[in-house]
């Protein structure tokens, strides 16, 4: 999709992608793909304001399910900050979109130093906690962080 911008609204905008997430196992392990569904146009200084100083891959997604409700209900717009622009650091008891054995899952993320494995939570007290000791974290791939949710009040 083009957007035509004049330069200085370039310079005082951010373009963040609208995308539908979808994954696939192979031999390589998890392989995520994007199918772009349209831009939103977002002030840099809101941005900023979200710690988001930097744009570039961050996306809008639309929820599907209740896993994380009442934070985040299905219908919801989450933008999504790739671990790739954080350092690939993941911080905990965060919301994070996870990829887990090829099905996509918006979860807290927790890490057990002593154990070495993860645990994702969802907000939701009828959703059990899934968890990944140290030999099964191939199984979970961390794609990004929840950054904002977007939502149509009732």
């Amino acid at each position: 999709m083009e957007i035509n911008t004049s330069e200085k609204d370039k310079v005082a905008n951010a373009y963040i992608d609208k995308i539908r997430l979808s994954t696939c196992g192979g031999g390589d392990g998890i392989v995520i793909k994007t199918d772009s569904k349209g831009a939103f146009l977002f002030d840099k200084a809101f941005m900023e304001t979200l710690g988001l100083p930097q744009y570039d891959n961050i996306h809008i997604i639309k929820v599907v399910g209740d896993g994380m409700f009442p934070t985040i209900r299905g219908g919801d717009l989450i933008m999504v900050c790739p671990t790739e622009n954080e350092g690939g650091r993941i911080f905990n008891g965060v919301i994070y979109v996870a990829a887990i054995n090829g099905d996509l899952a918006v979860k807290r993320v927790f890490y057990n130093p002593k154990t070495r494995g993860i645990t994702l939570k969802s907000d939701n007290k009828e959703c059990e906690a899934i968890t990944f000791g140290d030999g099964e974290l191939g199984m979970c791939k961390i794609i990004g962080r929840v950054v904002g949710i977007f939502n149509k009040l009732a």
